[in-house]
């Protein structure tokens, strides 16, 4: 697929919305959790597809492709650009991504008070970008914030999956929430009580965000299954801590399998709008995507079924809904969905093998690079904030022998 910048703006209008029907309802809450996991027949043979193209990329040198994929990035301008000319704090792919889905959709409006709850939130992108987003444009609201996150410091967190960067954690240590046995671990009850409890003091939550995912580089393929009870627990956490017309952001990616289609079909029925959204900042050969739930409705069904859903963690592996209780309508929707964004990455996957093999002029690269970021710029209108306005201003390093004494381990240098 050959780019110009005259095609540069689709990479902005990954979206897909969800069209809830007035007559779809949940199941009982008797009758949930009480089945295997079952194939989707609408939604197998693309999964097929998308691992199909995906195996192509075996015939390619791992180290290789992802130093021409880092090189070929079409977005890497933006991030340099917010980080040395708008000079926004902690700036990282993430931080734009989440300022696209901040700016694509109305999710902060005026008030007096802004209060979010970010889960899996290390290295600590996603609050410094919707700080900056609130002060550039409610600077007269007041911004609070708690983030929970495996926590960097303790042993029980193995390497591979806690976050290193400490560095936004370190200066800003008493937002942050480790939980009972301060591990940061939200598959665990009693770390999602702590948070509920802590959230209960800062008054009315307005958005929660999710940006967990798992190492799955030893079975690509199987990248749903392995995240869904990561998932199922973030939209437990976040349920219980965001109020009534709040909003939620949750980082998924397929939805293949029927554990993550029952989970949707939840949140479309809790929710007044469901959106799927791709960033132009996120990487376009992977799976990743956005869900973009807002006006929530917590009313006490939704509550009872939150509560069953939290007795089920952590070792949940089932689907919440049996597959003929979910609305044969919705079903063709998240095929419609499904069908788009893999046709999307399978594109972008097929087009950088051909530029792997025969790579375009160097200054070709760079225009589509300065295309892309003047779109971003052009849409997103983002602009410096002062230094008094940013988390890290004027904060030293926290003294975390508090964390360290409890979990009696030693700081990363």
């Amino acid at each position: 697929m050959f780019m110009n910048s005259s095609s540069i703006g689709q990479f902005f209008e990954k979206k897909f919305r969800f069209c809830k029907q007035s007559q779809w309802q949940l199941p009982a809450i008797d009758n949930i959790f009480n089945q295997s996991n079952q194939t989707v027949p609408e939604l197998f043979w693309i999964k097929s597809v998308l691992n199909h193209v995906k195996d192509q990329l075996i015939d390619y040198p791992l180290g290789q492709w992802k130093k021409f994929i880092a090189k070929s990035d079409l977005s890497s301008f933006i991030t340099w650009y917010l980080r040395n000319e708008v000079n926004a704090e902690f700036v990282t792919r993430e931080w734009c991504k989440l300022y696209e889905c901040l700016s694509a959709y109305r999710i902060v409006t005026p008030q007096a008070e802004f209060n979010s709850v970010h889960l899996c939130e290390a290295p600590g992108a996603f609050v410094a970008s919707l700080n900056h987003y609130v002060m550039l444009n409610y600077p007269k609201s007041l911004f609070n914030w708690c983030a929970t996150t495996l926590n960097p410091y303790h042993e029980d967190n193995a390497f591979r999956s806690a976050v290193s960067d400490c560095r936004f954690i370190a200066r800003t240590l008493g937002n942050w929430e480790f939980g009972d046995d301060l591990t940061g671990d939200i598959t665990i009850k009693g770390n999602v009580d702590k948070l509920i409890e802590r959230c209960r003091k800062m008054g009315k939550i307005s958005l929660v965000t999710a940006d967990g995912s798992v190492d799955c580089g030893d079975c690509p393929n199987d990248q749903e299954n392995m995240v869904y009870s990561l998932h199922f627990a973030e939209v437990v956490a976040a349920l219980q801590v965001l109020d009534n017309d709040g909003s939620f952001i949750l980082k998924m990616f397929t939805f293949f399998e029927l554990t993550t289609i029952s989970l949707l079909y939840f949140l479309v029925n809790y929710f007044h709008t469901v959106d799927i959204f791709k960033p132009a900042t996120s990487k376009q050969c992977n799976s990743e995507v956005y869900v973009i739930c807002m006006g929530f409705h917590r009313t006490y069904e939704t509550m009872s079924y939150v509560s069953e859903m939290a007795s089920r963690m952590p070792h949940i592996k089932s689907p919440m809904f049996n597959l003929d209780t979910i609305p044969s309508d919705f079903i063709q929707q998240v095929h419609d969905c499904s069908k788009k964004f893999v046709t999307l990455q399978s594109e972008a996957i097929l087009s950088n093998i051909n530029n792997f093999e025969r790579p375009i002029c160097h200054q070709q690269q760079n225009d589509l690079q300065y295309e892309m970021w003047n779109e971003y710029d052009r849409r997103y209108r983002i602009k410096s904030i002062p230094d008094s306005l940013k988390l890290m201003h004027n904060k030293p390093f926290s003294d975390v022998s508090r964390v360290l004494e409890q979990v009696n381990i030693f700081v990363c240098d």
